[in-house]
């Protein structure tokens, strides 16, 4: 998932008319900040992982790679991070903010679920802030005044994420974590997933749910109105967001609804839809080139990473 979470590290350059060169290397550091995360995680997680069926693929718990093997490649992201931010020669308090962003990332990889100080959902809003801050610190990269629709669309992104961990997320790994004696914002609404895969949550996990879902879509739909951009492009990015969003948001009341089974592997269709939304938001800017080449070119990466890991771990496809 790396590649589709670096989408918002170019578009914060874009949005704000920045360089090809830039916003490539912006993307790049968006995979190496992610793939960095991902390692991070996966050390903590492996023993929880290990008691989940959905986990069984991980090279860490079939036992392709070892924890040393692991570390070892999380701290070569950490050299190749570095390399990179100096040689793009941000100002400073954009590659503070970055490296904020970064520490912010891994404090949430490693204490999201077992923090006894800190509820479940503010971990969820802090993992937003992680994701979608990096719109305005790669913005703010270029030296060029912040934009409106820049912090709306860092906000727009935040809460996508914020619902993707706190319903996709939770609900995928809902039976390992409570056999741990883990801490999620499901877990403490009390939502259950019978043996259909059906969800069953209170009233309060959905609207919070909801919450989040039409938060991000009127964000995203703000954005796109206030892009600064023509008016034919203006208007058909909006009408696209709005389209779009609400198809996402019926498919999250769909999943936490119970009117459909979960996704596997937390796979879950809104999650695709509102990256696009998010894309489709910083078109009228970016252009319509930039912006399908970053959705198709991340989930095409993706897909390859993907491959490669499956072979690597010996898995079938």
């Amino acid at each position: 998932m790396a590649p589709i979470a670096a989408v918002p590290y170019a578009v914060g350059v874009l949005v704000v008319h920045g360089g090809v060169s830039i916003a490539l290397g912006a993307w790049g550091l968006g995979v190496l900040v992610h793939s960095y995360s991902c390692f991070v995680n996966d050390l903590v997680d492996v023993d929880d992982d290990a008691q989940n069926p959905a986990r069984a693929s991980s090279p860490l718990v079939n036992g392709s790679i070892d924890r040393p093997a692991a570390l070892h490649a999380a701290l070569l992201h950490v050299v190749a991070f570095s390399i990179l931010l100096w040689a793009l020669h941000p100002p400073a308090p954009s590659a503070a903010g970055l490296v904020g962003v970064w520490g912010l990332l891994s404090y949430g990889n490693v204490f999201q679920k077992r923090s006894t100080r800190i509820s479940p959902v503010i971990m969820d809003q802090l993992c937003g802030v992680a994701l979608g801050a990096p719109v305005v610190v790669m913005a703010a990269f270029t030296g060029r005044p912040l934009p409106v629709s820049a912090w709306l669309l860092a906000l727009s992104y935040g809460l996508q994420l914020a619902l993707a961990n706190a319903a996709a997320g939770n609900i995928k790994d809902l039976d390992a974590d409570r056999k741990a004696g883990r801490q999620t914002t499901a877990i403490r609404a009390g939502v259950e997933v019978n043996a259909s895969l059906v969800v069953r949550a209170s009233g309060r996990y959905q609207l919070y749910c909801y919450a989040l879902q039409v938060g991000s879509v009127t964000a995203a739909f703000a954005a796109a109105l206030l892009s600064g951009a023509d008016l034919l492009p203006t208007t058909c990015a909006a009408l696209l967001v709005a389209v779009l969003g609400l198809r996402a948001t019926y498919d999250v009341r769909q999943l936490v609804g119970g009117f459909r089974p979960c996704g596997p592997r937390g796979r879950e269709p809104f999650i695709v839809v509102n990256l696009i939304v998010f894309v489709a938001a910083a078109v009228p800017v970016i252009g319509p080139m930039w912006g399908s080449g970053l959705v198709i070119g991340s989930f095409a990466w993706t897909a390859i990473s993907t491959l490669v890991l499956l072979r690597w771990s010996g898995k079938p496809e």
